[in-house]
């Protein structure tokens, strides 16, 4: 690949990357907790934003090796990473923790890893290793009793509701040694006053003080969740999908999307993932046995985001390009994706992922984001919406919702740096918003 078109390349893809957030794209947490940048010059779709006014930091696992090639398919050519369900073994044990005595207060001045509101006043919080949960709508917060012991690191957290929830964490070989990573589901039925937990996966340390991303989560229901882990291998990483019907009680492993994540499932069968090695959006219609490229529309230098489902059964997309001063576009499938047509631009400078809220609204997240009541056609600001808003949006109870906020580092491009983030809420379908920090 020539220089210039490496580096057209490479603008595409850092145009589309920063369209995920946590949810759906964040860090590792080192030992010392600091969250490391990989340097400039590591490849196509690792880079630091240089196209848009907000540089964020590309946040990803310590390998900086080579992406794992997928293995070939029995399904065809497109197909990829294919591999049959592995049943859990593992069986959990119930592991109380006491109920802290804490009275709601709000946190001064912390950074959340990951948290949305659940309902219309529920929601929940992870910061610093610290799940706090909210019944007041983000205006007060109260500490969970401890998901897991204090031996391990905590990764990640998602919730269906109030009561049903889950925390990943980590527990990792001696400092300066290698061994076996383990990492834990921990689950709560009763809004994180108790908890359970079982092993989700061992593998042998590939060295000294290893770890995984940040988790990544799809919640169908209290008992249907899936989640993408990204392992350390030697070297790079690799991905494992698993999934649970019975609330976290038992996992099977489905395949993997190599280097993939985030992801999104809209029912049983029916999920997206993007590959974080290509940018290419792929898609699986078994569950996550297999997986293959997804159609897409034939929008030639465009990126396509992974789909959000409308309450009217649609399936709708944001479509990225890599050239200054080209809108985005928004594409629709009633199909369940299979075919694609493209619709309207975005205003110019909006830029962000989609959302649909309850009554059909279009919601373009990012530096402008900006609403609409006709599927595309025209376009509303957003007004006080939160600065710099780049973040995938989660709705609650139709006209409720939260998103993460990245702010910019003061790092350099080759230093170790950490990225702070805020929890935004709106009220009101997305009219007005505010800061909910912890």
């Amino acid at each position: 690949m020539t220089r210039d078109r490496e580096a057209a390349v490479e603008h595409i893809l850092d145009r589309w990357e920063r369209l995920s957030s946590r949810s759906q794209r964040l860090a590792v947490i080192r030992h010392d907790g600091v969250r490391p940048r990989r340097p400039a010059s590591v490849g196509v779709g690792l880079l630091a934003t240089a196209a848009v006014a907000v540089a964020l930091v590309v946040l990803v696992n310590r390998g900086t090796g080579p992406a794992v090639t997928p293995q070939p398919s029995s399904q065809g050519p497109s197909a990829i990473a294919v591999g049959p369900s592995v049943p859990s073994t593992h069986t959990p044990s119930s592991v109380p923790f006491p109920v802290p005595t804490a009275t709601p207060t709000r946190l001064p001045g912390k950074s959340v890893d990951a948290g949305q509101l659940v309902s219309a006043t529920d929601g929940w919080a992870l910061s610093a290793g610290t799940l706090l949960m909210t019944h007041d709508g983000g205006r007060s917060w109260t500490p969970a009793a401890a998901p897991a012991p204090a031996a391990e690191r905590v990764v990640g957290a998602a919730f269906a509701d109030a009561l049903h929830g889950w925390v990943i964490g980590e527990l990792v070989p001696a400092e300066n040694s290698t061994g076996v990573l383990v990492v834990n589901v921990h689950r709560t039925d009763d809004g994180g006053a108790t908890w359970a937990s079982v092993e989700l996966a061992s593998i042998p340390s590939p060295g000294p003080d290893p770890t995984i991303g940040f988790p990544s989560f799809s919640v169908l229901s209290a008992d249907r969740v899936f989640v993408l882990l990204a392992l350390p291998v030697a070297p790079g990483s690799v991905s494992r999908l698993y999934v649970t019907a019975d609330g976290g009680r038992t996992w099977d492993r489905r395949s993997g999307v190599t280097d993939g994540m985030p992801f999104r499932f809209i029912d049983e069968t029916h999920g997206w993932a993007i590959r974080n090695d290509t940018g290419v959006l792929v898609r699986t219609v078994d569950g996550g046995r297999s997986w293959e490229r997804a159609p897409a529309p034939i929008l030639f230098g465009y990126r396509a985001t992974i789909p959000f489902p409308a309450p009217d059964g649609r399936l709708v997309m944001s479509l990225a390009s890599g050239k200054d001063g080209e809108p985005e576009r928004l594409a629709t499938s009633n199909d369940l994706g299979s075919t694609w047509v493209p619709g309207h631009a975005a205003p110019a400078g909006a830029s962000g992922s989609i959302a649909v809220l309850g009554d059909g609204t279009w919601l373009l997240s990012g530096n402008a984001p900006v609403l609409s009541h006709d599927d595309g056609a025209t376009w509303v600001p957003v007004a006080g919406g939160p600065p710099e808003g780049v973040g995938d949006v989660a709705v609650a109870d139709g006209t409720h919702l939260s998103m993460l906020v990245g702010h910019p580092s003061a790092c350099g491009p080759t230093q170790d740096c950490f990225e702070p983030h805020e929890l935004w809420i709106s009220d009101d379908a997305g009219l007005t918003w505010r800061n909910a920090t912890p």
